[in-house]
């Protein structure tokens, strides 16, 4: 079935139908998501590096970026639309 065809089978839904679509489709993209880090393997200087990124950032020994500052940043530079 083509997007299109599905966009416009799913407006003939109630809006509680609809919801439970959306919901399906997050809960699907969620449990690739998962799977696609389950499935990940990192070495153990990697696991060590990420484990002090995050320690790091607790301590507040490092300054983080807020996303919406980093996606204008990425905007204004590459023209990127988010």
């Amino acid at each position: 079935m083509s997007i299109e065809l599905l966009k416009a089978a799913t407006l003939q839904l109630d809006r509680i139908d609809r919801i439970e679509f959306v919901q399906f489709i997050l809960d699907s993209l969620a449990r690739e998501e998962k799977n696609r880090f389950e499935n990940m393997s990192l070495s153990k200087e990697q696991i060590t590096t990420a484990k002090s990124r995050v320690q790091a950032i607790k301590d507040e020994q490092v300054a983080t970026i807020p996303a919406s500052k980093v996606k204008e940043r990425l905007k204004r530079k590459y023209g990127f639309d988010s």
